[in-house]
């Protein structure tokens, strides 16, 4: 079983609230984005002495910089924009999406994201913490905005925080699943009852708000 703090894991939880936002017509598809460089390779010249001659050559300094999103989400703009995407400069700090749209797309219907932990949890990855360095890049060398993605608050929060799934709703896959109830006693749960610390809401109640 993997760990429910690891990226992958989250990934899969994810693609589960994406499959309903499919199923419920507000996306139209989704992959994995591509890979982009945000510095090239760097080598300087230098010169090479040996006993009978000398020679030129490149030093090598550092590898290039590369980072990959975790997806590219085509929103389906009839059903979904204001209710869960909208344009980075067209937003209500109030009462904002979960989703901003890229700018660098042509169609404007897209939305870059990388999931990640809620900054409480205990399980946060490195990832967590070199993110904000990478979106910094991406705005400035790309003109693309990667949104960083929590999907549901750590559990010291007592679901507190805002999450994607406490924003619009917790997938019934996620609902289900047997890692998502306590297997023994512990701090946080008894046996038996639901890890789920957050308000719930199925995809059915978000659409009929």
């Amino acid at each position: 079983m993997k760990e429910q703090g690891n990226d992958s894991t989250h990934e899969d939880y994810f693609e589960w609230w994406l499959e309903e936002a499919k199923e419920a017509g507000f996306v139209k598809g989704w992959k994995r984005a591509n890979t982009v460089t945000l510095a090239p390779a760097a080598s300087i010249p230098f010169t090479k002495y040996m006993k009978t001659k000398t020679t030129e050559v490149e030093k090598h300094l550092y590898h290039s910089l590369e980072y990959t999103p975790d997806y590219r989400v085509v929103f389906s703009l009839d059903t979904a924009e204001g209710i869960l995407c909208s344009n980075l400069f067209e937003q209500n700090s109030k009462d904002k999406p979960a989703f901003f749209l890229s700018m660098r797309d042509n169609f404007q219907e897209v939305s870059y994201v990388d999931v990640k932990p809620d900054r409480f949890s205990r399980q946060a990855s490195p990832s967590s913490v070199t993110f904000p360095i990478m979106q910094k890049l991406m705005w400035y060398v790309h003109n693309t905005y990667v949104q960083k993605v929590v999907l549901y608050p750590a559990t010291n929060t007592q679901g507190k925080n805002k999450t994607l799934f406490t924003q619009t709703w917790t997938p019934k896959k996620l609902l289900e699943h047997p890692d998502w109830v306590y297997k023994k006693d512990c701090k946080f749960g008894k046996k038996g009852e639901s890890r789920i610390k957050w308000p719930i809401r199925t995809v059915e109640e978000f659409l009929s708000l």
